[in-house]
């Protein structure tokens, strides 16, 4: 029985290990600290970079290489979740809590919740 418990247990473990929410601090920054292209879902989406690094995330605009947006960002790790806190963005709509929802194979979903009109903000991301 003490077999079969570890074994459920260990398996379980190994099979949650990509999970953002189960990353220690520090590879949550390994593996955030680096240029997403935003995948574009409307038509209104403009082709853009996010690229974080040493606390400041910028947004650039493809086309023109123009910065569009820089602000501040700070990441927490917990037992049910990750998270990037974004401050300082201009377009103030992106700054908050994000909620890191994936984050392997190259591949980052982040969400945040806008209390003041009930909207969740969702950014889809290639790595670079």
């Amino acid at each position: 029985m003490k077999i079969l418990f570890s074994a459920f247990f260990l398996l379980l473990f190994c099979s949650c290990g990509d999970k953002p929410f189960l990353l220690s601090k520090k590879h949550l920054t390994q593996r955030i600290e680096k240029s997403w292209e935003l995948i574009k879902i409307a038509n209104t989406d403009i082709d853009e970079e996010w690229t974080f690094g040493n606390g400041i995330v910028t947004r650039v605009d493809k086309i023109t290489n123009d910065t569009i947006d820089k602000g501040t960002y700070k990441l927490s790790t917990g037992i049910d979740n990750a998270v990037v806190e974004i401050k300082n963005f201009n377009l103030s709509r992106f700054n908050g809590k994000w909620n890191v929802l994936r984050l392997d194979d190259g591949f980052l979903v982040i969400a945040v919740n806008q209390n003041e009109n009930g909207a969740v903000y969702e950014r889809e991301f290639f790595a670079k």
